[in-house]
């Protein structure tokens, strides 16, 4: 009996060590976003629609609703839950055809600016 017990507790211990490995493994994507890290580094601000196309391929979400030009390009991982989330993304900002800006910062400015544009406009039109 003890030398089962000693087998169990040696393989939970051997799994918890190792599984911080795996589960990093795990995820279906690691691969894209080992390219997209390395690629993402090639491509700077002021570079066309086509030139990121070119280095990064084609992006993984488009921002659809009121924001065209940000293309967002799967970079890191949170979960393991296996579903690629904007949070795990880097944006990509383009203004006029050109990169404005990289990064989550950038994007959230972009998004604020937005925002306090539409409001002020609203804000102004209700008085």
């Amino acid at each position: 009996m003890k030398k089962i017990c000693l087998i169990v507790l040696c393989g939970f211990i051997c799994a918890l060590v190792t599984s911080c490995t795996f589960m990093e493994r795990y995820d279906p994507g690691f691969i894209q976003r080992d390219i997209n890290n390395t690629n993402i580094k090639k491509v700077k601000v002021d570079m066309t629609k086509q030139q990121v196309l070119d280095i990064m391929g084609v992006p993984l979400v488009h921002e659809m609703y009121e924001r065209p030009n940000v293309w967002f390009y799967y970079t890191s991982w949170d979960w393991a839950d296996c579903a690629i989330t904007k949070s795990e993304c880097t944006p990509i900002v383009f203004k006029n055809g050109r990169i404005a800006g990289i990064g989550v910062v950038y994007y959230r400015n972009y998004l604020h600016k937005d925002w306090l544009f539409y409001n002020k406009a609203l804000f102004r039109e209700s008085f």
